[in-house]
């Protein structure tokens, strides 16, 4: 598909019940040329099947925007859909991917939204995302069974700051949610009661339903209230500007950071249940130039 390089657009685009089969080596279904802009492009009762799971994409996506797949299945690939650039306004729909090497891979997606997935045979992710862009994605009634269901990381250290969402009711794995990262700021807002956040890995803190990648990026964000998750190690301090209870929860805080945290603005701060071991302060009141 070519966009023309047209970066707005009326015109649309809708491929519907078509079966694709790859034959061949590193082939994409349905490719989005590079920098053309592909843009309102709807997928609908398609099915993608692949021959070699590590070397075929269902629908490969290169600075595109407003993209739907819906009713959709994929079978043998090693992604249904994979966001190689900027893309922003993805929605997938009703998706089923079996036997395959991931499902959905978006190091670039600025917005996507997963409603309705089914994912299950996959040892890789079943959805993946990095912070290239940011964004927020969201996702709403997925059942995903997959090495890991759900991945955020960073790329190469990049700082921009991505956030989750799940609503409805969602079924994971073990280990369901990866997030790997402390340079940029990521958040993961829970509306999903079922799910069980101690079977995550790389989120230390949290204030009600809305959980946190660093204590720094927690005591910033949340409202009045952070409780600690899980033992980790500090790698930035935690400055805070107002009114705040902090919870250590009784779990090891090891570190090398000046000071672990800093009270300044005139907070009212209330730090508790801490076993913090920091080869240098672990408070400071005041400004960082005294």
């Amino acid at each position: 598909i070519d966009g023309n390089k047209r970066s707005t657009g009326k015109e649309t685009l809708r491929i519907e019940n078509v079966n694709f089969v790859a034959e061949g080596q590193w082939q994409s279904s349905i490719l989005a040329s590079k920098n053309t802009y592909v843009h309102n492009v709807t997928v609908d009762a398609c099915t993608f099947t692949g021959t070699d799971a590590k070397e075929v994409y269902g629908i490969r996506l290169y600075s595109s925007y407003n993209i739907t797949v819906k009713n959709t299945t994929g079978t043998k690939l090693y992604d249904l859909v994979y966001a190689q650039t900027a893309v922003d306004g993805f929605v997938a729909e009703n998706i089923t991917v079996t036997e395959s090497a991931n499902g959905f891979w978006f190091p670039y997606g600025k917005n996507p939204s997963f409603k309705n997935i089914t994912i299950s045979e996959t040892a890789g992710m079943g959805i993946g995302i990095s912070n290239n862009n940011s964004g927020t994605a969201t996702f709403e009634n997925c059942n995903i069974s997959a090495g890991t269901a759900i991945y955020l990381g960073e790329y190469n250290d990049v700082t921009k700051s991505y956030q989750l969402i799940f609503n409805g009711t969602n079924t994971f794995g073990e280990n369901w949610l990866v997030v790997e990262g402390t340079t940029a700021n990521f958040k993961v807002v829970v509306n999903d009661e079922g799910l069980d956040m101690t079977k995550t890995s790389g989120l230390v803190a949290y204030e009600g339903n809305k959980y946190y990648n660093t204590l720094a990026y927690a005591v910033k964000d949340a409202a009045a209230n952070v409780t600690v998750l899980k033992a980790h190690e500090i790698t930035k301090t935690a400055v805070v500007e107002k009114d705040m209870t902090i919870d250590f929860a009784g779990l090891a805080i090891t570190g090398n950071v000046f000071p672990v945290v800093r009270v300044q603005k005139d907070a009212d701060v209330t730090v508790m249940n801490g076993n913090i071991n920091n080869n240098d302060y672990v408070f400071v009141l005041g400004a960082s130039d005294g």
